[in-house]
C-alpha cells in the first residue's frame, strides 16, 4: 500500500531529463492544453449593473473636458509686458570731471526712486571725455526708440554737436556749460542772465574771480590753494540736511551734493513726466510748454530753451561749506 502511494506522488512531478540541469522557478517547466488556452479576461465578463471602473456619467466627462479646454486657453494666452520708457544721464563718469556725473547721478536715482516710477527708468552714459564721443553716444541713443529724452551735464555733453546729435531726443542740459542752442529740443536748465568764463577746472585764476558751476566741484577746490575770492554764480539752490541724508542713504560713495543735485533731481523729475508721455514728441511739448514745481522752484522754459525766472545764487566756500 505504501509503494502504491509513494508511486502515485512521483507521477505528480514533471519529468525531466537525466543530466539536464532544472529550470528556474519562475518557468513553466511542461506544456499542457489547459496551458496554452487564454485566460479568461476578468473585464470581458461583467455581472449586471456592475461597471469595471470604465462607465462615466456624461454630466463628469463635460466638466473634466470644460477644464482642459480652459487649461489649454490659459496656456496659450498672451501675456503684455508693459514697454519701459528711458531717461538716458549723458555726462563725464571717467576723468577729471567724473565728480559731476556722480552728483548728477545719485541725485537723479534719489528722484527716480522717491517718485516710484515703474515705467521709466534711467540710463546712465558717460560721455566718453571728448565732444567726439560724446556725438557718438548720443546719436547711438536716437536709434533706442524706448529712449524718450536726456539729462545732459559737462563741457563735452553739452556742445551744440552733441545737441545735434540727439537728432529728435528731447534734453535738458543742467547747469551752464554752454552758450549755444542746436535746436529747439535743447532746454537749459540756467538762468539766461549768468555769464560767467566757460574756463576748464584747471584755467589760471586771479581774484576776485566769478565763476560757474564747475567751481563748486571739490576737484576744483584741491587744485587751488584757496578758494577766497572765488564766486560761483549759478541758479541751482544749495541742498539742505534733509536732501543731503536722503541723497547719500545707502550711498556709502556718493560725493558731497552741490547746487547741481538739486537741478538734477529737479531735471529728472521733470523728464520722468516727460516721458510718461509715450513718445519724443509728446515729451517735447510736456518740457517745452509745462511747468514743475520742485526743489528749486517752478521750472518752465521760454521760447529759447532757458529756465523762465530763474534764480541766481552766489556762493562763497567757507570753512563750514558754501555759503550765500
Amino acid at each position: 500500500m505504501k509503494n502504491i502511494c509513494r508511486k502515485a506522488a512521483d507521477t505528480s512531478r514533471p519529468l525531466q531529463r537525466a543530466g539536464t540541469l532544472p529550470r528556474p522557478y519562475n518557468e513553466r517547466s511542461i506544456e499542457t492544453p489547459n496551458d496554452l488556452a487564454s485566460p479568461p479576461d476578468p473585464l470581458s465578463e461583467k455581472r449586471e449593473g456592475e461597471t469595471n471602473g470604465c462607465d462615466v456619467s456624461r454630466p463628469y466627462m463635460v466638466f473634466v473636458l470644460g477644464v482642459m479646454v480652459a487649461l489649454i486657453l490659459s496656456a496659450c494666452a498672451v501675456t503684455r509686458t508693459p514697454t519701459i520708457m528711458r531717461v538716458a544721464l549723458l555726462a563725464p563718469f571717467e576723468g577729471r570731471y567724473r565728480e559731476i556725473g556722480y552728483n548728477a547721478l545719485y541725485a537723479a536715482r534719489l528722484a527716480f526712486a522717491e517718485i516710484g516710477v515703474r515705467d521709466v527708468e534711467l540710463m546712465p552714459i558717460d560721455d566718453g571725455g571728448s565732444v567726439e564721443t560724446a556725438v557718438l553716444r548720443a546719436r547711438a541713443l536716437t536709434y533706442d526708440p524706448q529712449v524718450m529724452g536726456a539729462i545732459v551735464l559737462g563741457y563735452q555733453a553739452s556742445d551744440p554737436r552733441v545737441q545735434a546729435a540727439f537728432g529728435d531726443i528731447p534734453h535738458i542740459i543742467v547747469g551752464r556749460w554752454t552758450d549755444a542752442r542746436s535746436g529747439d529740443l535743447t532746454f537749459i536748465v540756467s538762468s539766461a542772465e549768468i555769464d560767467t568764463p566757460l574756463a576748464p577746472v584747471t584755467a589760471p585764476i586771479d581774484t576776485p574771480y566769478e565763476g560757474g558751476d564747475v567751481f563748486l566741484l571739490e576737484g576744483a577746490r584741491r587744485l587751488r590753494e584757496s578758494m577766497d575770492g572765488v564766486t560761483v554764480i549759478t541758479s541751482g539752490g544749495l541742498p539742505d540736511a534733509d536732501f543731503v541724508e536722503r541723497y547719500k542713504a545707502g550711498n556709502g560713495f556718493a560725493p558731497e551734493p552741490n547746487p547741481l543735485a538739486t537741478l538734477t533731481y529737479d531735471a529728472a523729475a521733470l523728464m520722468i513726466r516727460a516721458a510718461q508721455m509715450g513718445d519724443r514728441a509728446g515729451a517735447y511739448r510736456l518740457i517745452g510748454e509745462g511747468s514743475y514745481n520742485g526743489l528749486n522752484g517752478v521750472i518752465a522754459f521760454e521760447d529759447d530753451g532757458y529756465w523762465l525766472n530763474a534764480p541766481i545764487h552766489r556762493y562763497r566756500y567757507t570753512m563750514d561749506g558754501w555759503v550765500e
